[in-house]
């Protein structure tokens, strides 16, 4: 219950935040990845394949953000890096690829609408918070 709080916290705040500055402080990050090291130290999962692998996307990511930083944020990496404590491996993987489902097509809606360029940034915050939150109210619903 406390990871679940933790990361909807996380993603939301980091959410707000990417939507309005179309950037994420660091205190983010090391303030919920303590806390996110924290609970699976507590409830004895930290050195489980899945908790260990949850951070495999976000490394992945964040390594892309490094080669293309123009293309994709660094703090796209570390977002997925911390919800990947709280997540595990196969729930961090399902909510980039629902978050980027969500993304692509608002993409291209506002290209279309000639109201984005190629080169205009996009907060992915607000649709990694929307697709985890999709996630959580499927498990709830037994879907």
């Amino acid at each position: 219950m406390w990871i679940e709080y933790g990361c909807t916290g996380f993603l939301g705040i980091c959410a707000v935040y990417d939507h309005r500055m179309k950037q994420l402080p660091l205190w983010l990050f090391l303030a919920f990845g303590i806390w996110g090291l924290f609970l699976q130290i507590v409830s004895g999962k930290l050195f489980t394949v899945s908790a260990l692998g949850g951070l495999a996307p976000g490394a992945a990511l964040f390594a892309a953000g490094r080669c293309k930083p123009e293309k994709i944020g660094e703090g796209d990496g570390l977002m997925l890096l911390v919800s990947g404590l709280y997540l595990g491996f196969w729930q961090n993987v399902e909510t980039l690829l629902i978050a980027l489902l969500l993304i692509a097509p608002v993409s291209l809606w506002m290209l279309f609408r000639k109201k984005w360029d190629l080169g205009t940034k996009i907060a992915f915050a607000p649709f990694l918070f929307a697709a985890y939150e999709i996630l959580q109210l499927t498990e709830a619903a037994g879907i």
